[in-house]
């Protein structure tokens, strides 16, 4: 059947039932395939992200070892005693404050601040620890070279070095010292983190 209106000729065609229900059922199992496709590269992307969130937490971790270390070195230990003398010291030296009670919570704070540190210290040690002997026992010396350029790059206390100086170290491109720091620190994450 043509039909002409406005010049242009439209074909027509009378579709059988069985017919109709073929091109449904086509549609509808493209239309399945193309979602479940896009859940499947959305839930990828997610997963990608989380890995990624992981992977920055440790390595902001990791740059926050060495500065945290030098701080906790630095700040004098008390013994008990000690403490309580140095707060009815510094309590009185303040009596012209009027809340006794903030400078108490001001102490309380520094101490709770100064565990915090100390725990963190330790699970990162821990964790480098464990990837060092992953590292060691792997095949190869890949593993090895990126532990070494990640404890290079965020634990040695004696000497921080640069991404050019690790480059030199290991003859490698500094483009390949970061692909290293970003695995290690992925490596990492499951020790400080958890898989």
């Amino acid at each position: 059947m043509e039909n002409t209106a406005a010049g242009t000729r439209v074909h027509m065609y009378a579709l059988t039932e069985e017919r109709l229900k073929q091109i449904i059922n086509i549609s509808v199992r493209n239309a399945s395939l193309a979602a479940i496709q896009a859940y499947r590269d959305e839930k990828a992307k997610e997963e990608k992200a989380a890995k990624r969130s992981r992977t920055n937490k440790a390595r902001d971790m990791l740059k926050a070892y060495r500065r945290v270390k030098i701080a906790l070195k630095e700040e004098p230990v008390f013994s008990l005693s000690e403490e309580k003398y140095l707060r009815y010291k510094f309590l009185a030296d303040l009596m012209n404050i009027k809340d006794e009670s903030a400078t108490e919570d001001m102490i309380k704070h520094d101490q709770e601040r100064r565990r915090e540190n100390e725990y963190l210290i330790q699970r990162i040690e821990k964790a480098a620890d464990l990837y060092r002997r992953e590292a060691e026992a792997a095949d190869g010396d890949l593993e090895a070279r990126r532990y070494g350029i990640m404890y290079m790059m965020y634990l040695d206390i004696e000497k921080p070095h640069t991404v050019e100086e690790i480059a030199e170290k290991y003859f490698i491109s500094t483009e390949t010292v970061y692909v290293d720091l970003r695995i290690a620190c992925g490596a990492m994450a499951d020790y400080l983190l958890g898989t």
